[in-house]
């Protein structure tokens, strides 16, 4: 509205018993930057958890100052989710504070929500959860050291685990692009527990990158899904494994929507989504 700055307000500490994170809040900060927004307030969510509505109102036009929120149509706030988006934009006409409700968005018909993306991912079906997100769906955590069994059967991983709380897609198999120093390469992911080598490490996200050769453990490497390629299964022996890889699913990785990007393209999405997440730099965490 004018040429008054843009904020992103969120939390901190929000609750991750359960696996239902989709974006860890650098990869969330990065996104927000994308789209032209300057400052992001994070506020632990034990601070306001317990505040009325009335009271959060209070804060965001009192403390935060702020001229104009912005909230979705099934919007609550409040102790016990007792505020609802009109109550919010009632308050804040109290407090001489606009406030915009932005109605549902639909794919195809079906009103998008985290929870059918979450339910899309569960399935395997990353290209529909793709549709949902407007973007396709990727995780971004450091490489950790693995047994390097894949070094030893010529086809080398890069291995991540996922966080506590962070949603994990269905075990299998996928083609993925995988986002390292900036350029794209094709690849294949093992989601799920290793059942070949059975080494009890919890669900990892494990990626032979093809045409990458280079160490990089400690970085962070961004994985985009692209489609599920088959369940994850238990090979007899690692060169089973290894002959299961090199003879159906390396050549399946192009198959399976791996499109040839124009230098622009991988300019822009370099830019954009490298997996440092540079565009940290251009938003203030307040």
């Amino acid at each position: 509205e004018g040429d008054l700055p843009k904020a992103v307000f969120t939390f901190t500490d929000l609750h991750r018993a359960s696996p239902c994170v989709l974006t860890e809040t650098d990869e969330k900060l990065s996104l927000i930057a994308s789209c032209g927004v300057e400052y992001a307030i994070l506020t632990p969510f034990a601070e306001v958890r317990g505040m009325t509505p009335e009271a959060f109102c209070d804060f965001l036009a009192g403390d935060l100052k702020i001229s104009r929120a912005v909230c979705g149509y099934n919007f609550t706030f409040g102790a016990n989710a007792a505020g609802k988006s009109a109550d919010l934009e009632r308050l804040l006409k109290e407090r001489s504070v606009g406030c915009t409700v932005i109605g549902p968005v639909s794919v195809g018909g079906e009103t998008v929500s985290s929870t059918k993306i979450r339910a899309f991912l569960a399935d395997g079906e990353v290209g529909r959860a793709a549709e949902f997100l407007g973007r396709d769906y990727f995780v971004s955590f450091p490489v950790i050291h693995g047994r390097e069994l894949g070094r030893t059967i010529g086809i080398p991983t890069v291995n991540q685990i996922f966080p506590d709380g962070h949603v994990i897609p269905k075990h299998g198999v996928y083609a993925v692009r995988a986002y390292i120093g900036g350029k794209a390469y094709p690849g294949v992911c093992n989601i799920g527990i290793r059942p070949t080598v059975d080494d009890h490490r919890g669900v990892t996200a494990e990626t032979h990158v093809i045409g990458f050769s280079g160490w990089l453990y400690g970085e962070t490497v961004r994985i985009e899904f692209v489609s599920y390629l088959r369940p994850e299964v238990k090979f007899p022996s690692l060169d089973a494994l290894r002959a299961q890889i090199v003879e159906a699913f390396l050549p399946l990785a192009a198959a399976y929507g791996l499109p040839k990007e124009t230098p622009e393209q991988q300019a822009h999405k370099a830019a954009v989504l490298e997996q440092n997440f540079p565009l940290l730099g251009s938003i203030k965490v307040i």
